[in-house]
């Protein structure tokens, strides 16, 4: 469902495609960073199941019922740990993107704007990284779609 939500708000299976899905669960932090799942982490990115794609988004999916305003909650904690896992490995942070990013969740659903989205480059910079949360996710993608397909084309230049 996430994917076809992502090329949906990218305007369609003729602008996008999702080349590959891998879905990832964020252990239970204790008070230390969990290595193990920043190596895994850092592993898929790197592997070969997503080797070709020029762009990842990293949806973290909130807890509770979505369709319920009372009683969904942006994965605050989650998300930090994912950020904190990709924080080695991202070449360069795109940061107005990823106030695009949280100014367009946030404007489908005020609580997406709880969520620390980050934007930036990896692989020596031939790749872009996009996290976000699932709520406000398209409204998120809407809101950096021109932007996203200009870094796009730089990426491939």
């Amino acid at each position: 469902e996430l994917g076809s939500r992502i090329v949906r708000s990218l305007g369609g299976e003729s602008k996008a495609s999702i080349t590959s899905h891998v879905t990832c669960i964020v252990p239970t932090m204790a008070k230390a960073p969990n290595d193990n799942f920043a190596n895994k982490l850092s592993s898929l990115i790197h592997g070969p199941a997503i080797e070709g794609s020029n762009v990842i988004f990293v949806v973290v999916a909130s807890k509770g019922d979505t369709s319920k305003s009372r009683t969904r909650h942006v994965a605050f904690r989650t998300g930090l740990e994912v950020n904190h896992a990709l924080a080695p490995i991202i070449d360069k942070h795109a940061h107005a993107l990823a106030l695009q990013v949280r100014k367009g969740a946030s404007s489908q659903d005020g609580i997406a704007a709880m969520f620390e989205n980050v934007v930036g480059t990896l692989r020596e910079r031939s790749s872009l990284i996009i996290t976000c949360s699932d709520i406000g996710l398209e409204r998120a993608i809407g809101a950096m779609k021109g932007s996203l397909f200009h870094a796009i084309s730089l990426i491939n230049a």
